[in-house]
């Protein structure tokens, strides 16, 4: 065996390795990305991997935020929801957009409630407070107890997507219903926390 045959074989060795590393290292903000979402995955013969959606990591952090509400805010939140359905069945409740806007809209429209809810619920529990976004609002609010992490996780899942959709990424209607019925499920939440909410 020469050298040149000596060096052909390291070269061929060593090409898939090195290509996979250049790639790693070429794309590691997407295998981040990728690999935060991975929920299952089987190797060996048959490789397949599961990966939650946005909307689905979401759906976990509104689902932990609200498994462990006291009975008083569940108690008061029903109050609130019930109090909410009845001004829709007699049309006295706002203008909230029609189903025919689409479904960005729908996702717009149900993000602006639900930051009003959590800035309602800042002003009424920290009065002197000097957040200036609803994420700092929401972030002083776990601090102080009045939150639980899983609702600040839910909250910033819901605003990723809100912001994706506000710059110019298209939701389908069930995503769009979904990133509703979860705002709204929060801002329930939220509402609830307010001692002089009515």
């Amino acid at each position: 065996m020469g050298w040149e045959e000596l060096t052909a074989s390291i070269v061929e060795s060593v090409a898939w390795p090195v290509s996979a590393l250049v790639l790693g290292v070429l794309f590691r903000a997407e295998l981040k990305g990728l690999l935060r979402r991975l929920t299952s995955m089987k190797l060996p013969g048959g490789t397949a991997a599961t990966f939650a959606t946005d909307l689905d990591r979401g759906e976990v952090y509104v689902e932990r935020a609200k498994r462990d509400l006291p009975k008083e805010v569940l108690a008061r939140r029903f109050e609130l929801e019930t109090a909410a359905r009845d001004k829709a069945a007699d049309g006295s409740a706002p203008d909230e957009g029609r189903a025919d806007d689409g479904p960005a809209a729908r996702v717009i429209v149900a993000w602006t409630q639900f930051e009003r809810d959590v800035v309602a619920l800042y002003k009424s529990v920290l009065p002197k407070g000097t957040a200036r976004t609803t994420r700092t609002a929401v972030k002083d609010l776990v601090t102080a107890g009045v939150l639980s992490p899983d609702f600040a996780q839910a909250f910033y899942a819901l605003q990723d997507l809100r912001n994706r959709v506000a710059h110019g990424e298209l939701p389908n209607k069930a995503s769009a219903q979904m990133f509703a019925q979860n705002a709204s499920d929060l801002g329930a939440t939220v509402l609830a926390l307010i001692p002089d909410a009515q």
